[in-house]
């Protein structure tokens, strides 16, 4: 699942007015415009305006019993995944892996590199320019009823504008309950097929809420399936600096990931 900020630097988007509440309407957000149920979703973690001023955001994530440390550039999406036997950088062009591609044992290194950072940083990343907003139909998972909004992106805005998400919000605090998402990245075709992320566990962090833990289910006919893998967020720091550019430079002896 590719998204937003791989492939866009500058995005001009029209502006609109924000959607009535009692209705079910798409818009385009632009720097200052919401629809008011995503804008209350944003200031339920914390607020937009407080997300903005960190320039860094670093964390561990365990999964599968292994470790890795990822990086973040929060201005301009450069990222960096070091793990004991590889690095994944991004500088801001091309997606580098050291000290090769083959060290690298999971799927492309492009599709990866800022994957778990997307999961992790919404729903403030889903305010980018590009995004088209949509309030559905209240839906019931595991006998809860939640609040939905569909997510879809502009044309040529990243790499797959095709995916599609609809954030399953909890009505009585307003947090990012669930995530439903589709993979476009590989045929770059749209698609009905859902899985399912929960989000689980947040934790306050400079005035700003993330989820601590992230669990994956299957997805059929509206139901929770079978659980698929989990993993946990650990370590979190926000700066309000941005990290040393050097960092995200592909070292010499790294090769750039074809994206396949």
């Amino acid at each position: 699942m590719k998204l937003i900020y791989l492939a866009l630097a500058t995005l001009l988007v029209t502006a609109c007015q924000p959607a009535e509440d009692n209705a079910a309407h798409t818009t385009e957000a632009n720097a200052q415009e919401y629809p008011s149920y995503f804008k209350e979703v944003l200031d339920a973690h914390g607020g937009l305006e407080k997300w903005k001023q960190f320039g860094s955001m670093q964390y561990q994530i365990t999964k599968k019993g292994e470790t890795e440390t990822h990086l973040i550039d929060l201005k301009n999406r450069k990222d960096l995944v070091k793990a004991d036997k590889y690095t994944i950088g991004y500088d801001g062009h091309q997606v580098w892996v050291s000290p090769n591609k083959a060290a690298f044992p999971d799927q492309s290194a492009t599709f990866y590199h800022n994957l778990y950072f997307y999961f992790h940083a919404m729903p403030f990343v889903l305010a980018d320019p590009g995004v088209n907003y949509e309030k559905l139909d209240t839906i019931s998972v595991q006998g809860k009823t939640y609040n939905v909004i569909g997510i879809s992106f502009g044309s040529g805005v990243g790499e797959t504008p095709e995916d599609q998400y609809q954030l399953f919000i909890d009505p009585a605090t307003n947090r990012m309950a669930w995530l439903l998402y589709t993979i476009t990245y590989f045929d770059k075709k749209q698609s009905d097929e859902f899985k399912a992320l929960k989000f689980e566990d947040y934790k306050e962090n400079q005035g700003l809420l993330f989820p601590t833990k992230l669990t994956s289910y299957k997805y059929e006919n509206g139901q929770i399936g079978d659980l698929r893998y989990g993993f946990t967020f650990d370590g979190l720091a926000l700066k309000k600096e941005q990290p040393d550019q050097a960092q995200f430079e592909k070292p010499e002896n790294a090769e750039v990931d074809s994206g396949e």
